[in-house]
């Protein structure tokens, strides 16, 4: 939802540098989205745009008013978001999560408090920490729930729960503790989220610590734990994960995890909210998730057997 109709097509045109193109792509006619536009000029009283034969560019007045694009549509999305609930009587509020997060841990949160609160309705937003937290900065979220580090000064945070990232393959193929450094010297390999998630920055800080060097033909990235593991499941390699992350492959002994030989690599899974956050759902929330985590977190991992 876009708060002004004109700001929609001004955002078009800078983006696709073409007013016909703009036009187009909103099902209206090249000479209305200019009249459009013009219009917008008049109100703020400055020119947006450059235009000649040739090209279109944004004045100094038009940078300014897209830098604040972001947050115009995030207040709207946010007011828009409050009003649909309000003809209901339902209070509608957006959460975040990164992968691990959002994919296997919150939604069980969520399903349990909308069950209890019946006047409450929660959506999901699913990204990497630095995206959770621009958008908690944004006023887009009310809290995200984030595994990767943050800016511990900038944010109000409580902590959730302890993890352990571990090594997860085959069975019959880890035995006891893993030896990541022997593996390495193998060349096996290894399937990893790409940079910028956490559970990647975890562990190359945990390789660093070591003096691991992977080489890079030994990697393989995926962008979704669903491939991660279906590349695991096809023998391709191992890969580092939560058991959070793959608690029904464990449970069916499809999977097994354990720990690395080399060391732990501990992190916490952290609520992260601001002061402008919803007081009311953040004290019914981040208290109800803490006693709701005993029936969703998984099952210790248990040593494969050897021999």
């Amino acid at each position: 939802m876009m708060i002004d109709k004109r700001l929609q097509i001004f955002q078009l045109i800078y983006e696709l540098k073409s007013f016909s193109a703009a036009a187009a792509m909103l099902g209206m006619s090249q000479p209305n989205a200019t009249q459009q536009l013009k219009k917008l000029e008049r109100e703020l009283g400055v020119r947006l745009f450059e235009r000649d034969t040739r090209s279109i560019r944004l004045t100094e007045a038009g940078r300014l008013v897209k830098d604040e694009l972001p947050a115009l549509n995030t207040a709207a999305a946010r007011l828009a978001l409050k009003l649909s609930g309000l003809k209901d009587r339902v209070r509608s509020f957006a959460l975040g999560g990164t992968m691990t997060a959002g994919n296997f841990i919150l939604p069980g949160l969520m399903a349990g408090f909308m069950q209890r609160y019946a006047g409450i309705n929660l959506h999901l937003a699913i990204g990497n920490t630095v995206t959770m937290a621009e958008k908690i900065q944004q006023g887009a979220l009310e809290l995200a729930l984030v595994e990767g580090p943050f800016d511990r000064n900038l944010f109000l945070h409580r902590k959730l729960m302890d993890d352990e990232l571990l090594a997860a393959g085959l069975p019959g193929k880890l035995g006891g503790d893993f030896d990541l450094t022997e593996y390495l010297r193998r060349r096996g390999r290894i399937i990893l989220r790409e940079h910028g998630s956490g559970t990647r920055y975890y562990f190359d800080r945990f390789c660093r610590e070591h003096g691991l060097e992977v080489p890079g033909a030994c990697i393989i990235t995926a962008q979704s734990f669903e491939a991660i593991k279906q590349l695991v499941l096809s023998g391709v390699g191992i890969t580092v994960i939560s058991p959070v992350a793959c608690r029904a492959e464990t449970a069916q002994r499809r999977l097994v995890c354990v720990p690395f030989a080399e060391g732990r690599i501990n992190r916490e899974f952290n609520f992260i909210y601001s002061a402008s956050s919803d007081p009311e759902l953040v004290e019914k929330f981040l208290p109800f998730s803490r006693t709701r985590l005993r029936d969703l977190a998984p099952a210790p991992a248990k040593r494969p057997e050897t021999g």
